[in-house]
């Protein structure tokens, strides 16, 4: 893991401010590598539980042939971005964890996230989550990220 600094200290956020970005975010980047070395991002819907970040994905793909071969990511999220002002910058908060991701095994802790991930971006239809749930649970894979270093920065309008 890297062990670079925020350059920026004077926009650094600290440790709850930047797990605030996380559980306020919409969507994330995920990035990996494959068994060559070459990177690969890629945006997914995600919920923050138990001070993990979980997602889920579909049981074959990019993503998960390059989590099988190399568990470390890292995952990003712009909390907000907006144009300054009255300057020629932008305000905006974001926070990077390096960790690692690995597949959830456990059906109950499964279902969990999948539940969760439902009441973040499908409230309205919470009701019939359980049942969208238990169709598609077979053909879904639910990983977990375990952080190990977690940075977040922040600009605002002074």
């Amino acid at each position: 893991m890297s062990d670079y600094q925020v350059r920026r200290k004077d926009r650094e956020l600290g440790p709850a401010e930047t797990w605030a970005v996380l559980e306020q975010g919409e969507f994330g980047t995920l990035a990996t590598v494959d068994a060559t070395g070459s990177p690969y991002a890629v945006p997914v819907s995600y919920v923050v539980m138990d001070g993990q970040i979980c997602f889920h994905c579909a049981l074959v793909g990019h993503k998960t042939d390059n989590l099988a071969v190399d568990a470390r990511v890292v995952f990003v999220v712009v909390g907000q971005a907006s144009a300054a002002k009255n300057d020629f910058a932008v305000n905006y908060s974001s926070a990077i964890v390096f960790g690692r991701a690995h597949l959830v095994e456990n059906s109950e802790q499964k279902y969990a996230v999948l539940y969760a991930l439902a009441e973040k971006y499908q409230p309205a239809l919470l009701k019939a989550a359980p049942e969208y749930i238990r169709r598609h649970f077979a053909a879904t894979a639910v990983y977990v990220i375990q952080p190990g270093k977690i940075t977040g920065k922040a600009r605002k309008d002074k």
